[in-house]
């Protein structure tokens, strides 16, 4: 009867002992299976670009880098803008000037030499006159010497008249009386001024447009970079799961199928049941 108890106290003893064993190794694989599925499934969330989309982001990043290097050149942007309106301005006034200096007769100084000495000769006729008005009224006699040498002067002077008058005539017929006002000192210094100006205009303007371009240019390779990301993505050639990166040959398409049906979580729960089974 002793012998019989203390058989079955070391049976019992034997038996606790392995099922603690066995409850250890359902632990260990609960946790090896659980571990794997979280990893696996990460694996499955997970997105990887594909080659020809990652090259897409590379140059949409250097373009967006290109579009905020440019955007800091805003304010010159502006300050063109500034000079270019100051130049236009400018440009305007120093145009309405010429114009109005071109519409000019500007008497030569043969002309102006000649009018002058009509107007010069007139006067001294004019004078001539009065005095002997002056001198016969106050009593003087017209064959006094003074009265004859006033006459005398008088005649040489009516006499001058008409060559003077002549003389200016032949100058109006060979349009030498006049100077047009394009042929001015002072309209080639303002043609000068003009053309100085619109040079400096047709500068800023260019450095202008450079800048206003360049912007456009990386406006626009963003937008046809974005684009052609947006294909891939829709073309689903933008992204691969990263089960499909595995490189797990023993599935045969490398497809994510969730938890019940995770390929490599599965197979390693029935290695591992195996081996306890084996353990009996």
């Amino acid at each position: 009867m002793g012998s019989y108890d203390t058989e079955i106290r070391v049976a019992t003893k034997v038996d606790t002992s392995q099922m603690q064993k066995l409850q250890i190794q359902i632990d260990k694989t609960v946790d090896k299976v659980e571990a794997l599925q979280k990893e696996y499934d990460e694996l499955c969330s997970k997105k990887i670009p594909t080659q020809g989309y990652k090259k897409l982001q590379e140059e949409l990043s250097v373009a967006q880098k290109e579009m905020e290097k440019l955007k800091t050149q805003d304010s010159k942007l502006s300050a063109l803008d500034v000079k270019i309106g100051k130049l236009t301005q400018s440009s305007t006034e120093y145009a309405a000037k010429m114009k109005e200096v071109a519409e000019q007769r500007i008497p030569t100084q043969e002309y102006t030499e000649v009018q002058r000495q009509i107007e010069n000769t007139e006067k001294k006729i004019n004078d001539l006159m009065a005095k002997q008005e002056k001198m016969l009224a106050t009593g003087g006699s017209r064959k006094s010497s003074v009265y004859k040498k006033m006459a005398y002067d008088l005649e040489e002077l009516r006499n001058s008249l008409p060559y003077l008058k002549g003389e200016l005539q032949d100058l109006i017929d060979k349009g030498k009386e006049f100077t047009l006002g394009t042929d001015t000192e002072k309209y080639q210094n303002l043609s000068a001024k003009y053309e100085a100006v619109n040079q400096e205009l047709e500068k800023q303007k260019g450095l202008h447009s450079e800048i206003a371009q360049k912007q456009a240019e990386a406006v626009q390779k963003a937008i046809e970079l974005k684009s052609q990301m947006n294909q891939l993505v829709k073309d689903g050639k933008a992204f691969t799961i990263g089960a499909d990166r595995g490189g797990d040959k023993r599935q045969s398409k490398g497809t994510c199928t969730g938890k019940s049906g995770t390929p490599h979580v599965g197979h390693e729960a029935g290695r591992i049941g195996g081996e306890i089974h084996q353990g009996f």
